[in-house]
């Protein structure tokens, strides 16, 4: 008793490794898909991204309604801290400079507060001078942010009309008075403390501060755009993809006879996408077929849907063209004139009785042919149409290369079905 050790894995071993590697691949192609998506969408939603929150607000000439009343926070960190490096974004000096100064006001004015009691007078008139130079400098930087709009390079212009907007609101109670002169009236120390420091500072860090925090600014590269280095982390994706499509094209070569390298590349084309960084929304296609061979998702009603109504389209253009060329020769002879002499041959079959004898046979033969001799052959006449279709069909190279594309493996069988029944059905019909 002899045992044979095989090193050499079995078809349903090589089908498990298939299986395998291409669920390997699809989560691959899953992860780099949806961080393409997450790019698309950065500059766009880049607020979101940042703040991490969601709330509707509704402007109107007379109120503000926020839904919800608070913002949902949805995550506990900023997005933008860890991937504002890919699209070159910076924050903008302008707005940068503008909160500081608020902030500097914030600390003084708590200084003063505590050290009111405790200090003397010659230090509350200093920090009063030194609250009045910082209220000067905010009032400057108002207008250059009204004349200069720094929001207008990240294309934010929506967002400083909001601000003048709900500065207007606060101050005047209305959105139809100058934003210049609410700025003014704001960055006063008369009207904080008229309206108290603590509520003037509150509305602006909730209603003012997170708009201004929104802007960014984003240079330009060399090529005239701006600065893009989502390449950095879709490079690595690139080569394993095209590695993967090399390696997978190959042993498509070596399996199957007649077919080199450059057709199996063709037999794949849809791979292509994964490494074209230009197409890359178009990486959906092989994402969507790579899950259909992982057996994530099942396509196959779908492919069956689309395979026949595309061979029922086919078979419609092939019928036409059959009965145009029967038109065709029908009038060919009509204009030749063998209707005429059939015509005149059957005049002279006239017997002297008023009868047409030839008229009749072909009655009883038509009858005869339709009501029994058709249902019987339409198994073998609808086999024979089909095999000549199917042999005239295999010899189309664009069939050919349809057969290839997922789902169409069996097209010139579908086909010639198809239409061998419809020219069957026609020629029934006819008779």
């Amino acid at each position: 008793m002899t045992i044979t050790i095989s090193s050499q894995p079995t078809p349903k071993q090589k089908s498990r490794l298939n299986l395998w590697f291409e669920k390997i691949m699809v989560i691959f192609i899953l992860i780099n898909y949806l961080l393409v998506l997450f790019d698309l969408s950065y500059i766009p939603y880049h607020d979101f991204w940042q703040q991490g929150e969601i709330q509707i607000v509704f402007e109107t000439p007379q109120h503000q309604i926020n839904f919800p009343n608070l913002p949902i926070k949805v995550f506990p960190f900023n997005m933008t801290d860890y991937y504002d490096w890919v699209k070159g974004i910076k924050p903008h000096r302008a707005t940068v400079q503008y909160l500081n100064k608020v902030d500097q006001l914030n600390n003084t004015i708590n200084q003063q507060a505590q050290q009111l009691e405790a200090a003397s007078s010659q230090t509350n008139s200093r920090l009063t001078e030194e609250s009045e130079m910082i209220f000067a400098d905010l009032r400057n930087l108002s207008d250059e942010m009204l004349k200069l709009n720094p929001f207008e390079v990240a294309n934010k212009n929506g967002t400083l009309e909001i601000i003048k907007n709900r500065m207007r609101q606060h101050i005047f109670d209305k959105t139809q008075a100058s934003a210049d002169a609410a700025f003014h009236i704001f960055w006063s120390s008369e009207h904080f403390k008229k309206q108290g420091y603590r509520q003037e500072l509150k509305f602006f860090e909730q209603d003012i501060k997170p708009l201004m925090e929104t802007n960014y600014f984003r240079p330009l590269g060399e090529n005239g755009k701006p600065l893009d280095h989502f390449w950095l982390l879709d490079f690595p994706f690139i080569i394993l993809f095209f590695l993967g499509f090399l390696m997978r094209t190959w042993l498509i070569s070596r399996h199957y006879k007649g077919v080199t390298w450059f057709d199996a590349m063709l037999w794949r084309w849809y791979d292509i996408f994964l490494f074209l960084s230009i197409l890359r929304t178009l990486r959906i296609l092989p994402l969507i077929i790579r899950l259909n061979h992982a057996k994530f998702i099942n396509l196959q009603p779908i492919q069956r849907l689309a395979s026949q109504g595309f061979v029922a389209s086919i078979a419609e253009d092939l019928v036409q063209v059959v009965m145009i060329r029967v038109i065709n020769q029908v009038q060919t002879s009509i204009s030749q004139g063998d209707i005429q002499k059939f015509l005149k041959q059957r005049h002279q079959n006239i017997d002297l009785n008023g009868r047409n004898e030839i008229e009749e046979i072909l009655k009883i033969f038509l009858q005869i042919t339709v009501q029994k001799v058709i249902p019987q052959i339409k198994p073998d006449a609808e086999a024979l149409l089909k095999y000549n279709f199917a042999q005239a069909l295999s010899q189309t190279p664009i069939l050919q290369n349809l057969q290839k594309l997922l789902g169409m493996k069996n097209l010139e069988n579908r086909i010639s079905e198809q239409v061998s029944s419809q020219l069957y059905q026609s020629f029934s019909e006819t008779l």
